[in-house]
């Protein structure tokens, strides 16, 4: 297949659209990494354990895209697949409106729910497993790549327009679930 020059001058246009975005990002979370030094750096020297006057930590910093992240960014309890097999999940798809700016990482329940992903999809997946921030005491949350997720449920529902579908499918399904039961209480 050859390509006109029209769409040589495209793709050169939308690459380096790509590369300016990704250098935004890169010096974006940059910013955030220094303030987020200072202010450790800061609460040491106000005699005060910097987990006590943090509340944020580095996972909870919008990091760059997946492709400018490097493997030291997994922690010693991270699955053994992901250190393994350090995958970088590319879908040729858009992104959709409420992925811009999103975190790189995205919680079993909401990519089951989002990305409409049953549960034995999600156990093949690669994740990073962090303490839970409701109670402690509880189970360990794990954190997937939303790219991969992404990337499992573009392949699984046929791209954007079959996941979008599918969510809609489940939409109306659940508010016809909540229609019915509706009726029953006020008969």
């Amino acid at each position: 297949m050859v390509l006109t020059e029209e769409q040589k001058l495209r793709i050169r246009k939308n690459r380096e659209r790509a590369l300016r975005i990704q250098k935004e990002r890169r010096e974006k979370y940059e910013k955030q990494k220094e303030e987020h030094l200072k202010e450790s750096e800061r609460s040491i020297e106000d005699n005060q354990t910097p987990s006590k006057k943090r509340k944020t930590t580095d996972s909870t910093l919008a990091r760059p895209t997946a492709s400018t992240t490097t493997s030291q960014s997994i922690s010693p309890t991270t699955n053994a697949k992901q250190a393994t097999e350090d995958h970088d999940y590319h879908s040729s798809e858009p992104l959709e409106d409420f992925e811009e700016g999103a975190s790189q990482w995205v919680t079993k329940t909401e990519a089951m729910n989002t990305y409409c992903l049953p549960e034995g999809t999600m156990a093949v997946c690669s994740y990073e497993e962090k303490q839970n921030p409701r109670n402690p005491s509880f189970k360990p949350m794990k954190l997937y790549k939303r790219s991969e997720i992404r990337y499992r449920a573009h392949k699984r529902h046929g791209g954007v327009e079959g996941l979008v579908k599918e969510r809609e499918k489940r939409r109306k399904r659940k508010l016809e679930k909540d229609m019915e039961a509706a009726r029953d209480i006020f008969k």
